[in-house]
């Protein structure tokens, strides 16, 4: 029904996106739908809480796609959501050698 909703064009809170994340951002289609997420997110002007994007971040980084998540990590950084330190490590390059 959540996903009916998205796809309908119907506003959808950071809320709505972490239970879609938990539910469906799994498996080989994992990382294409976290980038589904994202940016959804951004043709509706919504930016993710700071959960939301250090979700979308970890759960790239489980799929392997180290590289994906600093790209996420450096665009909400600059966008002011300030990450947890997890996150600045995805930054330095750090995680993922």
């Amino acid at each position: 029904m959540l996903s009916k909703g998205i796809a309908a064009g119907i506003p959808v809170s950071n809320t709505s996106y972490l239970r879609l994340m938990k539910h469906f951002g799994r498996g080989s289609d994992g990382t294409a739908f976290v980038l589904w997420c994202h940016d959804h997110m951004l043709q509706r002007n919504v930016m993710p809480s700071r959960p939301m994007a250090w979700l979308m971040i970890a759960k790239l980084c489980e799929l392997g796609r180290t590289d994906i998540a600093a790209g996420l990590a450096r665009e909400y950084e600059e966008n002011g959501i300030q990450l947890a330190p997890s996150a600045r490590r995805i930054l330095n390059g750090e995680l993922g050698q």
